[in-house]
């Protein structure tokens, strides 16, 4: 992604504000979208880095990582929703766990209308 201008804001954990960030702005041909590329580094159970801080072992549950599922959607579908067109989206955790990672990713290409509605760009 290149750019004349620095792209630094960030979401709040819930995804649902950006300081900066206003709704939207509707166009006649639909919707002025604001930034040409998206991080998301969702929150995770963090079980990928259990080798390096062993203590995640002690808190790590099933039910907190399936509970995290609906959040990071959440917040995808926001970065989605803050992306021009052509645009790069990145979603990152430090999960090995598919439903934090996989599921996420193909239930919101779903959501958006398929793999029709976008291209998935391979890691270079």
């Amino acid at each position: 992604c290149k750019s004349d201008k620095p792209m630094k804001e960030s979401c709040s954990s819930s995804a649902q504000a950006s300081p900066s960030a206003p709704a939207p702005v509707k166009e006649k041909s639909g919707y002025k979208q604001k930034y040409t590329g998206v991080l998301c580094d969702v929150p995770c159970s963090g079980d990928g880095t259990t080798r390096k801080t062993k203590s995640i072992w002690n808190t790590w549950s099933i039910p907190h990582a399936m509970s995290l599922h609906r959040l990071q959607r959440k917040i995808l579908h926001r970065s989605l929703e803050l992306l021009r067109p052509g645009g790069i989206v990145v979603y990152s955790t430090c999960s090995l766990n598919p439903l934090e990672n996989e599921a996420v990713v193909a239930s919101v290409i779903h959501d958006v209308g398929g793999l029709d509605a976008m291209e998935i760009v391979p890691r270079p």
